[in-house]
C-alpha cells in the first residue's frame, strides 16, 4: 500500500513514519508499561514517583527506537527475508553490547 501511494506522490515519506508512529505510540506503551508495573514493584526498586518515570520514559525511549530502527530496516532492504536477517543480527549484537560498559561493584554488594 505505501508503494503504491508513494508512486502517485500522495504524501512524503517522513510524514508516513510521523502518522505511522504517533498512531502506533498508544498501543506500543501500554503493554511495556503493564510489565513495567509488574516488575518494578516486585523487584522492590525505589518506591517514589521520581524514579517510576524515568523508568517508564526509558522504556518509552527504547520502544521509540527500536521502531525506528525496525522502521529504518524495513524501508532500506525491500526484501522481507534480508530485512529480517538484518534485524535479526543487529537486535542480537545489541543484546550482546547491551550491558557491556556497565561498571559493577560487587565488594559493596
Amino acid at each position: 500500500m505505501l508503494n503504491k501511494e508513494r508512486a502517485t506522490d500522495m504524501y512524503r515519506l517522513s510524514a508516513y513514519f510521523v502518522a505511522r508512529t504517533t498512531s502506533d505510540l498508544p498501543l506500543d506503551l501500554v503493554l511495556p508499561v503493564l510489565f513495567l508495573l509488574v516488575v518494578y514493584f516486585m523487584d522492590g526498586l525505589r518506591l517514589s514517583a521520581g524514579p517510576f518515570f524515568v523508568s517508564i520514559l526509558t522504556v518509552f525511549l527504547c520502544i521509540v527506537a527500536a521502531q525506528g530502527l525496525g522502521l529504518a530496516i524495513g524501508a532500506t532492504l525491500m526484501d522481507l527475508k534480508r530485512a529480517t536477517t538484518l534485524a535479526s543480527v543487529t537486535v542480537m549484537t545489541f543484546m550482546l553490547a547491551g550491558g557491556f560498559f556497565v561498571k559493577v561493584n560487587l565488594l559493596n554488594s
